[in-house]
């Protein structure tokens, strides 16, 4: 990033953004790597960064499709399943060094549909991270 465009960047807020992983699958097909060796962590000092990830969604090998997205979603990053977080983001993925990292308990989706190979399926009346009720609190 230049000088003049960092002057105009005070605060980088990610939503459920993965930062690191502990999985030999590598589901961002090299960007996560990429991205983390040339600017690890809150890699600008003069930009205050947040990041958010919900975690009250358990990965579940199951026949709930929710917990089921989550389990497979949660391994290709954590490297294990059985774990918390926003349905698609694992907990533990989205801890971003030197940022203020914050945790939302109660569950918040990743978004308010289920990605699928084919259409992707559209929740009904779900929090996600887009809902101004979260943003709200995101903020503060």
């Amino acid at each position: 990033m230049d000088r003049e465009s960092k002057q105009y960047i005070k605060e980088l807020i990610t939503l459920g953004t993965p930062h690191s992983s502990n999985s030999t699958i590598d589901q961002t097909r090299g960007l996560l790597s990429y991205i983390n060796d040339r600017y690890p962590g809150s890699y600008e000092p003069t930009i205050r960064y947040k990041s958010v990830i919900a975690a009250g969604i358990n990965g579940k090998f199951s026949f709930n499709l929710l917990q089921l997205v989550a389990y497979i979603s949660y391994y290709a990053l954590a490297g294990r399943g059985a774990t918390r977080g926003d349905g698609i983001i694992p907990l533990e993925a989205s801890t971003l060094n030197g940022a203020k990292n914050i945790v939302i308990q109660e569950e918040v989706l990743h978004s308010n549909y289920i990605p699928t190979p084919f259409q992707s399926v559209k929740l009904g009346n779900v929090k996600w991270y887009g809902d101004a009720e979260v943003l709200k609190e995101i903020m503060l």
